[in-house]
């Protein structure tokens, strides 16, 4: 891309320790970069090695998967969790850890630290439910983790007893929730691509950012109570986000401020 003469980079890194290489390689060509979704580190500073970071707010999204469970009634909670030692996975648990410190009453019975996909979840579920058979919630890193702990759920006929909490709000995870299966997703972070870009196009419009250098987005919490208002804005709705909007090149008025919203 740098050597193709792009002006501008949205950079999603999947591991922190590519960041500073492709941030040296940039500013050699004067080129200017947004962050977003996983925290490239602090040994590099937004608003001064890069414009601006844009991530979803990690400790939040895993307090509201866990408070989704709690608010419905569940009492003895698993917690099925990522790679351990990556900014994202101790985030999410760190939203975990305050929502049982907020509620005495309910128990973790266990955790564990698993890895992202779907056979992840399988065999960590069925591991955890083998020896924690009177649980009734799942707290869970992602959907997939939080979809395999759900089919596993119907295998066992316990989908109505156990409520499963995932994050992401991927399309299956969508229809599991329609079909009364999973409980609980929140997610809606994919628009921080265009978030970015809007700021990135600002900047090279000679309109500089002055915004927050680090932007954490509160995620859309989507459950089996309100998942049509969901479905209806943000699946169905014909309605094109207008970027342009956001961007003060084309509206000086504009705020520097991102949010997600089922209003």
């Amino acid at each position: 891309m740098i050597a193709k003469g792009i002006d501008g980079l949205v950079l999603g890194p999947q591991d922190a320790s590519v960041v500073a290489g492709i941030l040296a390689g940039c500013k050699e060509k004067d080129i200017k970069v947004v962050i977003i979704d996983r925290w490239p580190g602090d040994d590099i500073v937004a608003g001064e090695d890069y414009v601006s970071f844009i991530g979803p707010n990690y400790e939040e999204a895993g307090y509201q998967i866990a408070m989704s469970l709690i608010n419905a009634g569940c009492k003895k909670i698993i917690g099925i969790g990522g790679f351990q030692n990556t900014s994202v996975a101790e985030g999410r648990k760190e939203g975990l850890d305050r929502a049982l410190e907020e509620n005495p009453d309910v128990e973790l019975l266990q955790y564990e630290w698993v890895g992202e996909n779907l056979d992840d979840g399988d065999e960590a579920f069925r591991n955890m439910y083998q020896a924690n058979s009177d649980l009734d919630g799942v707290w869970c890193y992602n959907d997939s983790l939080a979809l395999a702990s759900v089919n596993v759920c119907k295998e066992k006929d316990i989908i109505g007893k156990v409520k499963v909490g995932g994050m992401d709000l991927l399309s299956p995870a969508v229809e599991s929730i329609q079909a009364g299966e999973l409980w609980f997703s929140t997610g809606g972070h994919y628009m921080q691509a265009a978030f970015g870009a809007v700021i990135l196009y600002d900047e090279l419009n000679g309109i500089e950012y002055t915004g927050d250098p680090v932007v954490k987005i509160d995620l859309l919490n989507v459950s089996q109570e309100n998942i049509d208002k969901f479905v209806n804005k943000y699946v169905v709705n014909s309605e094109p986000i207008v970027w342009k909007d956001l961007s003060k090149v084309f509206n000086p008025d504009a705020e520097t401020t991102f949010e997600l919203s089922l209003d």
